[in-house]
């Protein structure tokens, strides 16, 4: 039995030629490809070159050539089943068995992609007949040449409902195989159908290998939507797809740089001024599948200067809902980030898109925007900021927290500290280095562990005391505490100045900044002696033990690690509960985004935290 394509295609993109290759002999790297001497027979100079873009092997001296599944045949003597299945067992995946079901799936797959592909041929030719003349003038108006129009396979769809319907019925297809594959549809109660695009201008959309399996379609005559989709069928799902991914692979294989934007217009503008490797999600916000396929086809490795082409340019409308788009893919995009694994932000000037700038400006003027790109960090910093004031403390207390917010959707603890840390010294330098505006909390990834269960701040000053107890009794830890303890919001004025004294005292050159005694002294000196007795004595200690001057660094550590839990614990259920607020006065998109990302992070800070209680 054949296998299915999706099987195939998923095994091959799983496992990387110089993947399996490399199991087996040793690989130079060599710009965009390996070399190696050839498994195949004996030589001294390497000649035998593997290309993960394209998906093969050659070799030079005895002319081998393949893709991972025929190195396996070759280099193991096995039949193409059996190559098959030991790659499939590397790849982690099932091998389909050979069932009647699996036999008819992979027939009816087969005619459903010769089906679409006749629709498809069907759809040009109306665009060059007399039907089509005002969707060519349509396409001749925006600038798109014939040479263009033929290059993208633009078509067109009648008004007349019947006739795309009568032509693949001639060729001996159902109705219902024209319904499974989205070209028809059924009238409901009735025992009648008819073509699902009319009186629209088509884009063909092809898959991975660029077979079409898809349309997208702009209104021309008639009433409607002014773009429609194919409905998802057995060879489609618009999530997974980009209108253009298989020219984006070839040009990324040819260190030029990927481009996502939001039509289909731009898409052929861009490619049309010699940015090959635009792609546009299909009538749907980009998911994380699109990004995740995006980054698998970057074939070079980060250390090399022309890398920075292969991360890929988000470049979006200049308008607010260009931007809201921009802010929910930042959202989506931000539990996927790792190392070699980002995105830039490019954005568009006002009332401009890619189509319109290209032919106003020029390409070099898309360059020029291009050139400009956000890192990810900068856009992050920048979407969160938005348009408030950051003038108060409060205001800068609010941007930290909804910067903490963000940065908690990173999986990866490692670059998620890195954030932090970038941005704790960020604030430092946009606000200033004193008081509890000037720092953004970037301390161990321990201090962000979160609660695990709902809990209330402890009643009135008395976390105030005790995060100030800590520090004061344990100094050695204050390096780890700092930023965060800047943080905290403090409503008690004296503890507040109290506070600050310590953080005058750590700073303070030629003191032992690790000395319980020395700190107390300088407290005494700048006034605090009465203070310290009456606020931080024995009835304190009945609320945290583990604050004691007796007490362990680890113990000490462990309780105020658990206080600022509950500290992120809050911060995040009040923003949750803002958004819940916003969220009555209207259906927001990007609210209902940020809500639910707000519950997945309070989930994940069940899942993750180990008690709920403080230390004794």
């Amino acid at each position: 039995m054949p296998y299915p394509p999706g099987f195939l295609d998923e095994l091959r993109q799983r496992l990387p030629v110089s993947e399996v290759v490399g199991r087996r002999v040793k690989l130079i790297r060599a710009g965009r490809e390996y070399k190696a001497c050839c498994p195949f027979h004996n030589e001294k100079t390497p000649s035998f070159t593997i290309n993960d873009q394209k998906g093969f092997f050659h070799c030079f001296g005895c002319g081998a050539h393949g893709d991972v599944v025929g190195f396996v045949m070759r280099q193991e003597n096995r039949s193409f089943p059996e190559a098959v299945e030991v790659l499939a067992g590397l790849a982690g995946l099932p091998v389909p068995q050979s069932t009647p079901e699996e036999k008819k799936r992979y027939e009816e797959e087969k005619n459903l992609h010769t089906l679409i592909e006749d629709a498809a041929k069907w759809f040009e030719a109306q665009l060059h007949g007399a039907s089509g003349r005002r969707a060519l003038d349509y396409a001749r108006a925006r600038g798109l040449t014939d040479a263009l129009i033929a290059r993208f396979r633009l078509g067109f769809a009648p008004t007349d409902a019947q006739a795309l319907l009568g032509h693949l019925a001639a060729r001996g297809y159902t109705p219902q195989q024209m319904v499974e594959a989205g070209l028809v549809k059924k009238a409901e109660g009735e025992d009648r159908y008819y073509s699902f695009f009319r009186g629209r201008l088509i884009f063909p959309v092809g898959d991975r290998r660029g077979r079409v399996v898809a349309f997208g379609a702009r209104l021309i005559e008639g009433d409607g939507p002014k773009y429609i989709n194919s409905a998802e069928h057995a060879l489609f799902h618009k999530g997974a797809l980009l209108y253009g991914f298989s020219r984006a692979r070839a040009a990324a294989s040819e260190n030029r740089p990927l481009i996502v934007t939001e039509g289909y217009m731009d898409v052929i503008r861009l490619v049309d001024a010699g940015f090959v490797g635009a792609v546009a999600p299909l009538g749907t916000a980009l998911t994380e599948d699109q990004i995740l396929a995006l980054w698998k086809i970057i074939p070079l490795p980060p250390q090399r200067p022309e890398a920075r082409n292969h991360i890929p340019i988000l470049c979006f409308d200049g308008d607010a809902a260009g931007q809201r788009a921009a802010s929910r893919a930042l959202d989506r995009i931000l539990p996927h980030l790792g190392p070699d694994r980002s995105v830039r932000f490019a954005a568009m000037p006002e009332g401009e898109d890619p189509d319109s700038l290209i032919r106003d400006k020029g390409p070099a003027a898309m360059q020029a925007l291009l050139d400009q790109a956000l890192s990810l960090s900068d856009f992050l910093w920048q979407a969160t900021a938005g348009e408030r004031p950051l003038n108060t403390p409060e205001d800068r207390a609010g941007f930290r927290r909804d910067l903490e917010v963000r940065i908690g959707m990173i999986r990866d603890s490692s670059l998620a500290r890195d954030y932090r840390a970038a941005f704790s010294q960020r604030m430092q330098e946009s606000f200033g280095a004193s008081g509890t505006s000037s720092s953004f909390p970037s301390g161990p990834r321990r201090f962000f562990r979160p609660l695990p269960m709902k809990v209330r701040p402890l009643p009135g000053d008395l976390q105030e005391r005790i995060v100030l107890a800590v520090a004061m009794n344990h100094p050695a830890l204050f390096p780890e505490m700092e930023e965060a303890l800047h943080a905290l919001p403090f409503a008690n004025s004296k503890l507040d100045a109290l506070r600050q004294t310590i953080f005058n005292f750590m700073s303070a050159p030629g003191l032992a900044h690790d000395d319980p005694a020395a700190l107390r002294d300088f407290l005494e000196k700048h006034g605090h002696g009465p203070d310290l007795d009456k606020l931080f004595g024995d009835p304190l200690y009945l609320h945290a033990g583990f604050a004691k001057p007796d007490r362990p660094p680890q113990a000490a550590r462990a309780g105020w690690n658990e206080i600022w839990r509950r500290h992120m614990r809050a911060q995040v259920e009040e923003e949750l509960k803002n958004a819940s607020f916003e969220l009555k006065n209207g259906e927001d998109p990007a609210i209902q985004d940020r809500i639910g990302h707000l519950r997945a992070l309070l989930a994940e800070m069940d899942h993750e935290s180990e008690s709920d209680a403080l230390p004794a």
